[in-house]
């Protein structure tokens, strides 16, 4: 199960209403970084061969077993904002913040 804060749906939800390309946000896992794995996020329009979650983020099938128990967040800072994905499965992370392993 991945768990989605409200500020990151209302972030999602805005992404996909400027009507660039798709009707979900994925996130998926692909190799690269320094610490191995880093999350890669698009739109899509299918949801095949994804777990849907909260009617707007699909979660490719490859990336379940890496984002199980996972909170979608999103932060607004001074220096910039970002969507965070806060995975306990993680062992160990770059100092950039931008890749991990598990």
């Amino acid at each position: 199960m991945v768990s989605i804060t409200e500020e990151a749906k209302q972030y999602l939800d805005s992404m996909i209403g400027l009507g660039l390309h798709g009707r979900y946000a994925r996130v998926s896992i692909e190799g690269g970084g320094c610490s191995g794995y880093q999350y890669k996020w698009d739109l899509v329009d299918d949801d095949t061969n994804c777990t849907l979650f909260d009617d707007i983020l699909v979660v490719d099938n490859l990336a379940d077993s890496f984002i199980e128990g996972c909170e979608i967040h999103w932060v607004e800072e001074f220096g910039g904002s970002s969507l965070i994905v806060r995975n306990p499965n993680v062992i160990a992370s770059c100092g950039c913040g931008e890749s991990f392993a598990v």
